[in-house]
C-alpha cells in the first residue's frame, strides 16, 4: 500500500487541503514531543489516520444535527398562504332559474259531411302555442316550477307551484296552481301527450284543458303493504272549473284523493294501478245581482197622476238596486275513477323495443239547480309500441256519454291511430288520423301532422 493510498483513501477531494494542514501540524507536534527513534513511521501514520477518521465522524454528525434542527424549525414555523381575493359577480347566474321553451305547431285537414271544416274548426296550418317552462331549486328543501302557455289568443298560466320535499320521510307538500292527479294523463301537458289531444274522458266533463285548479297537495309514500310501492295523494283546491264545479264563484274547496299501487311483475314489466275520488260543489256563492226595473207612476206638483192624451197614467220604469249578492243552494259534484298501466321494456333493448297499455275509467255525478242530476260515464284505452329507436306507433279509443242531464242511451266515440318519430330528444314529429262519431253528431275525420320542439334543459317533460 502506498503512502498516498493510506493517507487519502475514502477522503473526498475537497477535504484534501484541510487534511494536509492537519498532517503537517501533527508531524511537528510529534517531532518536538519525542525523539525520532521512539516510534516507527508506520505507527505514526496509523495514529494520524485514526485522528482523521474522528474528525470526519464529528463533521458528519454536526451536519446531520444541523439538518435535523432545520427540519424541526420548518415544521414548527406557522405556514402562511397568500391571500386570494375573489369576486362572485360572474357566479350570480347560478341563481337564475332554468328556462325551457317548447313549441307546438300542426297542420290539420278536417272532413265533415264532405266539407273541409266543422263549425269554427278549419283545415290549415296552426300554431297551438309556445310554452315557457321555469324551474329552480330555492334551497335544499324546496323547488319551484312554472309553466306559461303563449298562443295567438293570449297568455295563460298553466302551472306555478312550490314543492317542499321530504318535510317528513316520504312526505311532500305542493302549494300553487297545478294540473291535478286525476288518473295519469290529466297530469301531463298537451305537448307531451302520446296523442294530439286529451282523451274525451277528460274534455267532456272538465273542458278542453282537463282539470287544473289552485290549492295544496300532499304526497305521501306509504311503507310497503300490499304492493311493491304504495302512495297517497290528497289535494284540496278551489272548485274553479266552471263546467264541473262552481267556476269563478267558488267558495267551498274541492277534495281529491288518489291511491296508487305499483308492482314489478318481472325484470322488464311493471303494473301501475290507481283509484281516484273527487268531491266538490257546483253551486255559486256571492253572485252579484242585477237591479230590478219596477213600474212607477208619475205625479205633478199637486200630487195628481200625469196622464197621456188618451187619459192613461204615465208609468216610468225605476231601477231598484238589488239587496246584495246571492248564494245558491248547495249542490255537489262527485267523480270516481280507476286507471291501469302495464308497461314492458326489455332491460337490454329499452331504446329499441317496448310496449305500454293504459286504460282509464271515470264516473261523474252532478246535482242541478232544477231537475234531474247528471249521471255520466266515460273512459279510454290506448296502446303504444316502440318499434325502433325514436319510432313509436299506437292508438287510442275513447267512449263517453255527453255531459248532459238527458244522456241515457247517448254516446260519443273516437279512434285515433298515430305514429311518433323523435330524431332527437329535442324534436318530435306526430302523424295522427282521428275519427269521431256519436248518435247525435255526424262522423268527422281529421288528419293531423304535428311538430313539437323543445329548447332548454327540460326538453319534453310531461309536467
Amino acid at each position: 500500500m502506498s503512502f498516498k493510498g493510506i493517507l487519502f483513501r475514502g477522503v473526498p477531494w475537497i477535504q484534501i487541503p484541510f487534511l494536509v494542514i492537519v498532517f503537517f501540524m501533527a508531524i511537528n507536534s510529534h517531532v518536538y514531543a519525542q525523539a525520532p527513534e521512539t516510534g516507527s513511521t508506520e505507527e505514526l501514520l496509523l495514529k494520524m489516520q485514526e485522528e482523521i477518521s474522528e474528525l470526519k465522524s464529528w463533521k458528519e454528525a454536526r451536519e446531520l444535527e444541523d439538518l435535523r434542527q432545520a427540519a424541526q424549525a420548518e415544521v414548527q414555523a406557522p405556514q402562511t398562504t397568500p391571500k386570494v381575493f375573489q369576486g362572485g359577480e360572474r357566479a350570480l347566474q347560478a341563481l337564475n332559474p332554468e328556462i325551457s321553451i317548447t313549441g307546438d305547431l300542426f297542420a290539420r285537414y278536417v272532413n265533415v259531411a264532405g266539407s273541409e271544416y266543422s263549425g269554427g274548426e278549419r283545415s290549415g296550418f296552426f300554431l297551438r302555442g309556445f310554452g315557457l317552462h321555469l324551474q329552480a331549486n330555492l334551497d335544499p328543501f324546496s323547488l319551484f316550477k312554472g309553466a306559461v302557455h303563449l298562443s295567438p289568443e293570449g297568455a295563460e298560466l298553466e302551472e306555478g307551484y312550490i314543492t317542499w320535499v321530504s318535510v317528513l320521510p316520504g312526505f311532500n307538500i305542493t302549494l300553487g296552481a297545478f294540473r291535478q292527479q286525476l288518473g295519469v294523463v290529466n297530469r301531463w301537458h298537451k305537448h307531451a301527450l302520446d296523442e294530439f289531444d286529451f282523451p274525451l274522458m277528460l274534455m267532456e266533463p272538465f273542458g278542453p284543458g282537463g282539470l287544473n285548479q289552485t290549492g295544496v297537495s300532499f304526497d305521501i309514500l306509504l311503507p310497503k303493504l300490499w304492493a311493491h310501492e304504495e302512495a297517497i295523494t290528497l289535494q284540496i283546491t278551489n272548485g274553479q272549473n266552471d263546467k264541473a264545479f262552481s267556476g269563478e264563484f267558488f267558495s267551498i274547496p274541492t277534495t281529491l284523493l288518489r291511491i296508487r299501487s305499483y308492482w314489478d311483475l318481472n325484470r322488464d314489466t311493471y303494473l301501475d294501478l290507481g283509484l281516484t275520488g273527487i268531491f266538490g260543489f257546483n253551486n255559486a256563492r256571492g253572485v252579484p245581482q242585477d237591479g230590478e226595473l219596477v213600474p212607477t207612476e208619475v205625479f205633478d206638483s199637486n200630487g195628481n197622476p200625469i196622464v197621456d192624451k188618451d187619459g192613461n197614467p204615465v208609468v216610468l220604469l225605476a231601477n231598484v238596486p238589488a239587496a246584495g249578492p246571492a248564494n245558491q243552494k248547495l249542490r255537489y259534484t262527485g267523480f270516481g275513477g280507476a286507471d291501469l298501466t302495464i308497461a314492458w321494456e326489455p332491460s337490454q333493448r329499452s331504446h329499441y323495443a317496448g310496449l305500454t297499455w293504459r286504460t282509464e275509467f271515470l264516473y261523474g255525478y252532478q246535482e242541478q239547480e232544477t231537475g234531474d242530476p247528471i249521471s255520466w260515464m266515460g273512459g279510454y284505452t290506448g296502446l303504444d309500441a316502440k318499434v325502433w329507436r325514436g319510432v313509436n306507433v299506437g292508438f287510442r279509443a275513447d267512449l263517453v256519454q255527453p255531459w248532459a242531464v238527458d244522456n241515457k242511451g247517448h254516446y260519443i266515440w273516437q279512434v285515433a291511430p298515430y305514429v311518433n318519430y323523435m330524431p332527437s330528444e329535442f324534436v318530435r314529429f306526430h302523424l295522427e288520423y282521428n275519427a269521431t262519431d256519436g248518435d247525435q253528431m255526424p262522423l268527422s275525420h281529421r288528419v293531423i301532422f304535428q311538430v313539437v320542439f323543445a329548447a332548454g334543459p327540460h326538453k319534453h317533460d310531461k309536467y
